[in-house]
């Protein structure tokens, strides 16, 4: 059986408009990051991961103390659109807790933009298991506003 590439395929996509503002994303850990003392990789297994547009944007793969708060700022290609689906900006989390604990344990995930909060969500994981999830952040465009007509009619009375 053989395999013919038939080269890539171009999709035409719809722009993405970048969102106005300088946006700084935030991650405090209530817990240690660490990795799991029984995993097969243990030299490249992130112990903190976020992506981003299918991009790491956070990676570590040290231990991370509690109480650590990790920021990325500026946080670029933020887009906006005009519905809940074009201004859809997703986020995925994975910290490793280390070894297997009976408690939860708890993220705060802050998005600013222009220093203001605009997502602050606090994640919780099972016991046990790493803390892990996705946050979605949705900017809508200002609406155009439509343009009146000046009247410049001369009133000559």
């Amino acid at each position: 059986m053989s395999a013919r590439n038939y080269g890539t395929v171009q999709v035409d996509a719809l722009p993405e408009l970048v969102a106005p503002g300088v946006f700084r994303l935030e991650l405090m850990l209530t817990f240690p990051a660490e990795r799991d003392p029984f995993a097969f990789d243990l030299e490249n297994e992130p112990t903190v991961l976020v992506t981003f547009r299918r991009k790491n944007i956070i990676r570590a793969t040290d231990p991370v103390q509690a109480g650590t708060t990790l920021q990325v700022h500026p946080l670029e290609h933020v887009v906006e659109g005009n519905d809940e689906l074009s201004g859809r900006n997703e986020f995925y989390f994975e910290i490793l807790t280390g070894e297997d604990s009976k408690i939860a344990r708890g993220l705060r995930f802050r998005i600013f933009r222009d220093e203001q909060v605009v997502v602050d969500q606090t994640v919780w994981s099972d016991p046990g298991e790493p803390v892990r999830g996705t946050v979605n952040l949705v900017i809508l465009a200002a609406p155009e506003t439509e343009h009146t007509q000046a009247d410049l009619s001369i009133d000559r009375n």
